[in-house]
Order: structure tokens, then sequence, then C-alpha cells
């Protein structure tokens, strides 16, 4: 997951990364995250297919960093992740619907 500077669209500058600190199986890429409002800090959740599903705070997006995950079990396969009303509501294309409140945000 890539951070920019998007200010002048002709030459956006990359700012920083975020790679999951686990690595779970060869299926792992980021997938369909929505940014949650309303806080104190820039921050996003987000589902990584095998990797499961992670909160990440991009306050300062040249040092993103995980602020919560989870991952269910092998074979597992979240690949949507959206923020509503407090809660993250996450598709799991195995098992179907996590609803996860989220600690300390």
């Amino acid at each position: 997951m890539w951070f920019y500077d998007v200010s002048d669209p002709a030459a956006p500058k990359q700012l920083g990364h975020f790679v999951p600190p686990r690595l779970a199986g060869s299926l792992c890429t980021a997938h369909n995250f929505t940014v949650i409002p309303g806080i104190q800090r820039d921050a996003l959740v987000t589902a990584w297919y095998s990797g499961g599903t992670m909160v990440v705070d991009f306050s300062d997006p040249s040092a993103p960093e995980e602020f919560a995950h989870y991952v269910v079990a092998d074979g597992t396969s979240t690949w949507d992740a959206k923020w509503y009303r407090g809660k993250a509501f996450v598709g799991d294309s195995s098992r179907g619907l996590d609803i996860f409140s989220i600690k300390g945000l």
C-alpha cells in the first residue's frame, strides 16, 4: 500500500508505503479499504486476503504502521473491509461476513 502527495497531480510524490508485518500464504494483497472518519488520527481499515483484516495508521504517510489486525484461520480470504457507524464490516469469500469493533480509535 503506497501513500502519495498528489497536491500537484502532474507530479505525484511518493511519501511512504506499508507492507503487512505478517504475510500469510502466497495470496496477500490489499483490497477495498475505507478511511475511518471522525477520529484523532488518519487511519484506514483494509482486507489482505490470507493476511486478514488490518487497521493502518497513516497520520505520518512516510511511516504508516499497523494499529490493529485480525487473521481468522488458514484458508480465509478477506477481500473487502468497509467502515460504517463505528465498526469494520469485512467480507470473506470462504466464511461470509465478519463485523469488528476496534478499541483505541
